[in-house]
């Protein structure tokens, strides 16, 4: 209930470093335990915190989160100071 809080652009550098992963047109990050309720909150807290626009779409394994390539950038200059140099290539490019 406070992720809002505890989302921190060093936390969402380590969740993209643990669960994330390249997708053609974009970042995804695996919620897979994520129920759709729990995700809609997390979106929130996202562009409260830090102006990003994602979505959710349904993998055979469960609902990942989705950051479209036009969000990159912006994602990028808000994690990329926290992250290993081995891991930017999560963020495609950016």
């Amino acid at each position: 209930s406070n992720i809002s809080q505890l989302l921190t652009p060093l936390a969402l550098a380590v969740w993209i470093m643990d669960d994330g992963g390249v997708h053609p047109s974009g970042l995804i990050i695996s919620t897979y335990n994520f129920n759709a309720n729990d995700l809609v909150f997390l979106q929130k807290a996202l562009i409260n915190n830090f102006d990003l626009v994602t979505s959710v779409f349904n993998k055979k394994e469960g609902l990942v989160l989705y950051f479209p390539k036009n969000q990159l950038s912006k994602l990028s200059n808000i994690v990329k100071i926290f992250m290993e140099p081995s891991m930017y290539y999560k963020l495609n490019g950016y």
